[in-house]
């Protein structure tokens, strides 16, 4: 970038936020529910072979996502940030930026659960939209 390019970049930043434009950002949460009796039931399945994806996160996080209408997502958008006793974070990336909780709800070794989805979104926004 050009030092009259950052300058102009910088002199617009200084005109946006003293008008009232503010760089913040913008977020949203979703619980998914889960039945504990139905986690059992896929555990079971996968133990004989069926769904082996439910074993790894980040494609539960991906089928997460595209169940709570987030379609433009997929695997290559997505990794692990965090796996520690039988808990997980992934975060995708895309139109916005989405963090999937995990939990292996039936046993250590067993199937991930997708509990919530936590969705950010930089930008900039006039105050009286961003509170």
């Amino acid at each position: 970038m050009s030092k009259i390019s950052f300058k102009i970049l910088v002199g617009l930043l200084v005109v946006m936020l003293g008008t009232g434009i503010n760089c913040k950002r913008q977020t949203n949460s979703i619980d998914l529910s889960i039945n504990l009796e139905q986690e059992r039931k896929i555990q079971m399945a996968v133990d004989k072979g069926h769904q082996p994806w439910r074993l790894d996160s980040v494609s539960v996080a991906v089928v997460a996502l595209k169940s709570a209408g987030y379609k433009e997502i997929g695997d290559q958008n997505c990794e692990n940030i965090f796996i520690k006793n039988g808990a997980a974070e992934v975060h995708c990336r895309g139109e916005y930026s989405y963090f999937i909780q995990l939990k292996k709800m039936v046993r250590l070794d067993g199937i991930w659960t997708a509990i919530s989805i936590n969705i950010f979104r930089l930008g900039f926004f006039l105050d009286s939209q961003s509170d």
